[in-house]
């Protein structure tokens, strides 16, 4: 089963998505802003991440600027689904390799759907077993990394500030 990390704020349009989606027999795991995305995006390592642009805590260009400091997150699908649909907004987001940039004033439910559905069945299912794999083995190594990374940090000694 396919799994989407929905990063969007709007509660009535995060719960219809998320709704939708499981019908269409997808894992959906929500975040209601940036923050909560990148934690979710680390410990779940979704098959693709639907990102809303603007956002409480962290913006989604936040977000993608921190996913591609990493090797292995930044390897994970985004679609962007925003309504910042200005033609240097869809260009920022072109940079970060996003695979697809939907309008929601321009989009139906229907149409959103149908695109995600479309990406999962050729990038997801369409995935030969090893790909499926490499998959499992990738979110092993982001995880174990943070978990180096935190433990890192805990042992640090604190920087005394002189003067």
């Amino acid at each position: 089963m396919a799994k989407v990390l929905l990063i969007e704020d709007d509660k009535f349009l995060r719960n219809l998505l998320a709704k939708r989606l499981k019908s269409e027999d997808v894992d959906v795991i929500t975040a209601v802003d940036g923050e909560d995305g990148l934690q979710k995006i680390i410990s779940d390592y979704p098959d693709l991440v639907l990102l809303d642009l603007i956002l409480p805590k962290r913006s989604g260009f936040s977000f993608l600027d921190e996913i591609n400091k990493d090797i292995n997150l930044k390897k994970v699908p985004i679609i962007i689904l925003s309504n910042l649909g200005q033609e240097e907004d869809v260009q920022r987001a072109k940079e970060y390799q996003v695979k697809d940039y939907m309008i929601k004033a321009n989009s139906s439910l229907e149409q959103i759907i149908g695109r995600i559905k479309n990406f999962l069945a050729v990038e997801v299912d369409g995935k030969p077993a090893d790909k499926k794999e490499d998959q499992g083995q990738i979110k092993d190594q982001v995880q174990a990394s943070n978990q180096a990374q935190a433990e890192k940090t805990q042992t640090e000694p604190k920087e005394k500030n002189e003067k």
